[in-house]
């Protein structure tokens, strides 16, 4: 059972609106994106009182990372879908190119592993924007596949179902009927950072929690990971459709 509401907290002089998800969970999630959305992930039970004492441990983070993707320029969440624009593809930033087409009846997006080419009959952002994120989902599906065939020497458990989506504020997901499912952004990030996001969600079908012995799991397999998921907190706010 999963129920949402919204909170607004102030900082110093600024105002912050978190958008709350409740879950079926042990722990509290925050996650930050552009252009300044926080939301949070809490065990459905969990008080809202309880809620903004961890807020105010984490206030200097939720501070800092907000500042950051100001500063970084990232100030909007979405794309504008024109030629130059840069979109991330495996840890590196590759150019857009629009070719107008009007014998396509939908837009059609391609990787010529230089740059990505949006093949369209119309220059509406919402479409073109449709089309990336079905290659990107296409090719997230395949990369996750591989890499998790890759380390299941690793595990007893195998995945029920393997899917690539689109997911507001996680990387990844794992149920408990072992069902895996991975943000169709997974691709932007280098190859050892799709590792960790894949690898961490196997080790939910071990231990679905974040226990010690779910940490050990992971650094038995992946001893880098601390850096691998480093990089996923640092990066995160450039990888956006």
């Amino acid at each position: 059972m999963k129920r949402k509401t919204k909170m607004n907290f102030a900082y110093g002089e600024s105002k912050v609106e978190f958008e709350i998800e409740y879950r079926d969970r042990k722990s509290l999630r925050i996650s930050i994106e552009p252009p300044g959305h926080v939301f949070i992930i809490a065990p459905i039970n969990m008080r809202e009182e309880d809620i903004q004492k961890v807020l105010d441990k984490k206030s200097g983070w939720i501070s800092r990372k907000l500042k950051e993707i100001k500063e970084s320029g990232v100030l909007k969440s979405g794309k504008d879908y024109v030629d130059g624009e840069v979109f991330m593809y495996m840890g590196r930033e590759n150019k857009l190119s629009i070719e107008m087409d009007n014998s396509l009846k939908k837009p059609i997006a391609e990787f010529n592993g230089r740059e990505f080419q949006i093949r369209t009959n119309t220059r509406e952002s919402s479409k073109l924007k449709k089309a990336m994120e079905d290659w990107y989902r296409k090719r997230t599906l395949e990369i996750v596949t591989l890499r998790i065939g890759h380390y299941q020497k690793h595990f007893h458990q195998r995945p029920l179902d393997i899917r690539s989506k689109r997911q507001k504020s996680r990387w990844g997901s794992c149920s408990s009927a072992h069902r895996l499912n991975f943000n169709l952004k997974c691709s932007m990030a280098p190859l050892e950072v799709v590792d960790y996001i894949v690898v961490h969600e196997m080790c939910h079908m071990v231990h679905f929690n974040h226990s010690k012995e779910f940490w050990s799991l992971l650094e038995g397999i992946l001893p880098g990971y601390k850096e691998r998921r480093t990089w996923l907190k640092n990066n995160g706010i450039r990888m956006n459709l």
